[in-house]
Parts: C-alpha cells; structure tokens; sequence
C-alpha cells in the first residue's frame, strides 16, 4: 500500500495540477475514496461531487470542461483532416464516436460545404 493521502497532500497535488481552476474552500476532506464538493472557477454553475482520486487522475470533474476539451480536440482533427486532404474529402477519415454526440451540426455544415464544393468540380 502507498502512503495515506491526508487533505494537505490532496490539495498540494490539486493545486499544482489544476492550478486555480477549482474553488476547494467547502472541501470537507475524509478519504482519497470519499465524495468531496469542488467548484469550477469558469463555470460556477453548481458544486461538483467527486472522489479525490477521480479529480486527480480526470480533466478535474467539470463538465463544461470536458466539453470544451472534446470540441477543441474535435478541431484539432478536423483541421488536420484538412490540411492532409487537398480536396477535402473526409470519407477516409475516422472520426471517434463520442466526439459527434454533441457535433453533428458541425459535421452537417462540413459535408454541405463538400457537396457544394464538388458541384463546382463537375
């Protein structure tokens, strides 16, 4: 077994991995396993429960994070999709599935402007 994580050393880990991203002032710190109260600094909507150890090892717990990292990683692939295809097509390419829950607009938009694009060609 590893040494005991007290509310200091969680914290210290905290703070050096996140930064000032979380509010940790209503943390009532039991266990490492136990569910704790954080906020979000940019989207203080609600309090967030979490464990300790999920807020360490994940984005943090903030949802609107998550999904701002999933839209900006979904840019990143698409741009790069892009840049590697001169006619941009994108029916060679994979896109994972999670990331289009919440993006099928911009997928819509994309394929529209490719059709439009091959009309032109023709």
């Amino acid at each position: 077994m590893g040494i005991p994580i007290d509310k200091k050393v969680f914290l210290q880990r905290a703070y050096s991995r996140f930064g000032n991203k979380y509010d940790y002032t209503r943390v009532q710190y039991k266990s490492y396993k136990s569910p704790i109260k954080i906020r979000c600094v940019f989207h203080p909507v609600r309090e967030i429960a979490i464990t300790p150890e999920k807020h360490l090892e994940t984005t943090g717990g903030c949802k609107y994070c998550l999904r701002e990292i999933r839209f900006r990683s979904l840019e990143r692939k698409l741009h790069h999709a892009m840049i590697e295809s001169d006619d941009f097509y994108f029916t060679n390419k994979i896109i994972e599935k999670d990331f289009l829950s919440d993006l099928n607009l911009v997928i819509d938009l994309l394929s529209a402007k490719n059709d439009k694009s091959k009309q032109k060609v023709d």
